[in-house]
């Protein structure tokens, strides 16, 4: 639910400053392949790891991490697109978050 509403949030801001949503059909992004990959490694942990399964349950740290390199390598290389250095700066920033709860969760 969030996310919809961080769309919404966003289109609504792009449209207040002048913005047209066919201008997302303008932007050409380069190794689409790794987003679409990071999002299903990190949908399938969603879809799985609410049903139990002991693989991703044991693995699912380190598949976020890795699903946070592919993203970060996506970012990589479009990063001449205006706003990328923010993009990744905000991938960054909820990396090391999770990266710090990871650690501190193994104490607890």
């Amino acid at each position: 639910m969030l996310y919809l509403y961080i769309i919404i949030i966003s289109i609504i801001i792009g449209l207040l400053r002048n913005g047209k949503l066919s201008s997302l059909s303008q932007i050409s992004l380069k190794k689409i392949e790794l987003i679409v990959l990071a999002c299903l490694i990190q949908a399938g942990l969603i879809f799985l790891g609410s049903r139990e399964i002991k693989f991703v349950l044991d693995y699912s740290s380190s598949m976020i991490i890795f699903s946070y390199i592919v993203l970060l390598l996506a970012v990589w290389h479009n990063k001449e697109l205006k706003g990328m250095n923010f993009i990744a700066l905000g991938i960054i920033f909820n990396f090391v978050v999770i990266i710090a709860m990871a650690g501190i969760c193994r104490y607890y």
